[in-house]
């Protein structure tokens, strides 16, 4: 059975149970400058402890996390070749900002790292997009990407851009995430409009404390980060409880993109 401590850190996604209000694209003045594009993610499901009933999405059951193989090739569209990729584009990223070599410290046994898909019976939808009508149901969001996640009892030390910040080690169970945020977007007769993807990665490592609460703190962008400069952040806090049942969720996840148009 997968970690639980880890699982109660990792959801860069968030949630609640409110009513929703149809969303309209703010004017000027209406929001702080660099706010002007929101969205609001939250997700209220129980994963139980079985796999899914989708004999594709493999891996589920254990905890929040599902393989990644079903996110990456079914919903990304990813070959082989490009997922590998992927992975190195997030090696690389956890080497710049936190100093973390990853495949040594997988290596000594000090990390684990894997491809992700965010179980959907968590039910993580979006249901304020700003500019966009979502239904009250919200739209399906779709998760998935890299993890690594530090085993090491005695924790990871910090490097790159937290060198000498005085910051305690990165603890057992810290997680740091890169990914997609895959929303779909359907009409009202449930018909498929279209995909917006917006990629993350994390801008602080996520720790969860002994609750099972946790903060989400994400750089975003709509161009997969490629020219450096980021697109947004993604600030939230969550719970996951374990019960008979499985893993409960309560998350709030709230996105601003700057004047970037999904």
């Amino acid at each position: 059975m997968r970690l639980l401590a880890p699982i109660f850190a990792a959801m860069l996604l968030c949630s609640a149970s409110f009513v929703h209000a149809e969303s309209r694209s703010p004017k000027a003045g209406d929001v702080p400058a660099g706010f002007e594009q929101y969205l609001v993610y939250m997700a209220t499901g129980t994963v139980p402890f079985a796999p899914h009933p989708d004999p594709e999405i493999t891996g589920c059951g254990t905890s929040l996390f599902c393989d990644g193989d079903y996110f990456h090739h079914t919903i990304m569209g990813r070959d082989a070749d490009e997922v590998e990729a992927e992975a190195a584009r997030a090696k690389a990223y956890f080497v710049d900002r936190f100093g973390i070599d990853v495949d040594a410290m997988v290596a000594a046994g000090r990390m684990r790292f894997f491809s992700f898909f965010l179980d959907p019976r968590g039910e993580y939808r979006a249901y304020t997009v700003a500019g966009r009508r979502a239904p009250a149901e919200g739209w399906v969001v779709r998760d998935g990407g890299f993890i690594a996640e530090v085993v090491d009892p005695a924790g990871i030390e910090l490097g790159g851009d937290f060198a000498n910040s005085g910051l305690p080690p990165l603890p057992f169970g810290g997680l740091m995430l890169f990914g997609n945020y895959n929303i779909l977007a359907t009409g009202k007769n449930g018909k498929r409009q279209r995909e917006m993807v917006i990629s993350y990665r994390s801008g602080m490592p996520m720790i969860a404390n002994g609750w099972g609460e946790f903060v989400i703190n994400c750089e975003l962008s709509l161009n997969d980060f490629a020219s450096g400069v980021h697109g947004g952040k993604a600030q939230g806090m969550g719970l996951v409880l374990p019960g008979p049942g499985g893993l409960t969720l309560s998350w709030r996840n709230v996105l601003t993109m700057g004047s970037a148009k999904l």
